[in-house]
């Protein structure tokens, strides 16, 4: 996984333009339509839509029959439901991926994707999908790799994300960059592109062609303008390996989701721990309360997006998981100012 060592900002904004400019916009423009494949709640539904000739889907059972309702926090979670066992989760918003390398496994609910170098496949809302902790890769995964770019955005329709996974063997690596585009704009042509796809209305393939290309072609010049944020590069701790233990698997876990609701129960079970045992192995490795950990993470994120005048305020409640006036409240108990008050203060810094 050699993309996977790249660690400097200037060296990855390379790779992100290199990957956009020569690989995934030309294969829009050549292939278009013709390597999207969408996914859907069942396999008979998969297989009963047109789909690229090389993508290929079989039948595979749930571990994990019941999931975990996402119900608390319905409107700023992005997860609907989970099932931990099987490293799924059904989100509120549409997820686009390109397969930059090798071929993709993805479990999307009762059935297996099979999506190979050069495609697309967009992750529907509500259909089960893989979480991100265990290899893109189906066992056996010996001899198996693949490299995935994925494009997110939330409810919040102001920006869309990039980020980037490896995977090969039994092995799974996020890159630790996380651009973000903040641009309404950008931020509509990629709503635009799902919402064609979920509505199928008269003319759909033709919008959707010329949506996404348009998208992409905008969201390259973003990134070569340098108008974009490069979320937790810094932050996510250095191990990646399957071989960290499960509280440096639970750290990873509460970086890469600092912006949805975490709980001690969801994290947890991310990790696959009972409730009792994770919070005094937590507390013994990190010195510090799960709560604790979580509110100085988001802290930290919040203080580093504040630096960046270009970011609003609310989208770094967005950024970080939290409401307003949950930041405000925190800023005034651990700063002693509110969010605007410590920006202007380290502003010069």
């Amino acid at each position: 996984m050699p993309k996977s060592t790249f660690s400097k900002a200037g060296d990855f904004d390379e790779e992100v333009i290199l990957c956009l400019e020569r690989q995934m916009i030309p294969a829009w423009e050549r292939h278009g339509m013709n390597h999207l494949a969408v996914s859907a709640k069942t396999l008979k539904e998969f297989r009963s839509q047109p789909l690229p000739e090389q993508v290929r889907a079989w039948k595979k059972k749930l571990v994990e029959k019941k999931s975990i309702k996402h119900r608390s926090a319905a409107n700023s979670s992005r997860i609907i439901e989970s099932w931990p066992a099987d490293d799924l989760e059904s989100i509120r918003s549409p997820v686009l991926i390109y397969v930059r390398d090798g071929q993709t496994e993805f479990q999307l609910g009762d059935y297996v994707a099979q999506c190979p170098q050069g495609h697309f496949l967009l992750l529907s809302a509500g259909v089960p999908q893989p979480a991100g902790r265990h290899p893109h890769l189906e066992e056996p995964r010996a001899g198996k790799k693949c490299e995935v770019w994925w494009f997110h955005s939330t409810a919040n329709r102001n920006f869309v994300a990039l980020s980037v996974c490896y995977s090969e063997g039994e092995k799974h690596v996020n890159s630790g960059h996380y651009y973000i585009v903040e641009d309404p704009q950008v931020a509509q042509l990629f709503h635009l592109f799902t919402q064609e796809i979920a509505d199928k209305s008269p003319y759909y393939k033709k919008a959707c062609f010329a949506s996404l290309q348009v998208f992409l072609l905008l969201f390259l010049r973003e990134i070569k303008a340098n108008r974009f944020h490069n979320r937790g590069i810094n932050n996510l701790p250095k191990s990646a390996s399957v071989s960290a233990s499960s509280i440096e698997m639970a750290r990873q876990y509460i970086d890469k989701n600092l912006n949805h609701p975490l709980t001690i129960d969801i994290v947890a079970q991310a990790v696959f721990m009972a409730r009792t045992n994770f919070v005094t192995q937590f507390r013994q490795e990190t010195g510090q309360t799960f709560r604790a950990y979580l509110t100085e993470r988001r802290l930290e994120e919040a203080k580093h997006w504040l630096l960046n005048d270009a970011c609003s305020i609310q989208n770094i409640c967005v950024f970080v998981g939290l409401k307003s006036s949950q930041l405000y409240g925190l800023f005034q108990q651990h700063f002693g100012m509110t969010p605007m008050e410590f920006r202007r203060k380290h502003k010069n810094v």
